[in-house]
């Protein structure tokens, strides 16, 4: 059994508002959470996690990624108490701290100060590029950004044919194009 950690979307909010409300395990680990994050930021999680659809921010970032956190760990405390242990624990993107967090390599005070400062350093950026996903080994991959110099990089390498590109809008729209017209994978 292993536990994959990874970015999560809108609808894990609905589920953890219910969980919050009825689930003591999940709800402890939100409040430790919220504590911990008291302690960097100048907002409550618990507030940011309730707030009414209209009034959510939780699609900003610097919000996102410590709530992203804060909910699969505290998915892991209660899968723990259900005995539900894993043999493996992988993190990817924004899930990589509640892994590391989750296999005991951070403290939660540790994880907090990390998902914090990445999800502000993250937020400076919002804006002001964009990731293209492409289907192309990471060879081809550098010699198709090549010709754009520092506006498109490699951002990673996810698989052997799956790579995601990063960089200016209008470079990566151009680079886009040029692969679709060639029939190949090539997503915002």
């Amino acid at each position: 059994l292993a536990w994959v950690f990874t970015g999560m979307g809108p609808q894990w909010w609905a589920m953890g508002r219910q969980l919050f409300e009825h689930d003591p395990i999940y709800r402890e680990v939100i409040e430790q959470c919220d504590r911990e994050l008291s302690k960097h930021v100048d907002w409550s999680l618990i507030e940011e996690m309730n707030a009414a659809e209209a009034d959510s921010k939780m699609s900003d970032t610097w919000l996102a990624q410590p709530a992203n956190f804060a909910v699969q760990i505290a998915l892991a405390a209660m899968w723990r108490a259900r005995g539900i242990v894993p043999d493996a624990i992988v993190g990817h993107s924004t899930g990589e701290v509640a892994a590391f967090y989750a296999a005991g390599v951070y403290t939660l005070e540790q994880a907090v100060k990390v998902v914090v400062h990445r999800s502000r350093l993250q937020q400076k950026l919002v804006d002001t590029g964009t990731m293209l996903a492409v289907s192309l080994s990471e060879a081809e991959a550098l010699k198709r950004v090549k010709p754009y110099g520092d506006r498109v990089s490699v951002a990673a390498v996810n698989s052997p044919t799956a790579i995601t590109l990063a960089g200016d809008q209008d470079a990566l729209a151009e680079l886009a194009a040029k692969l679709q017209a060639e029939q190949l994978f090539a997503k915002f």
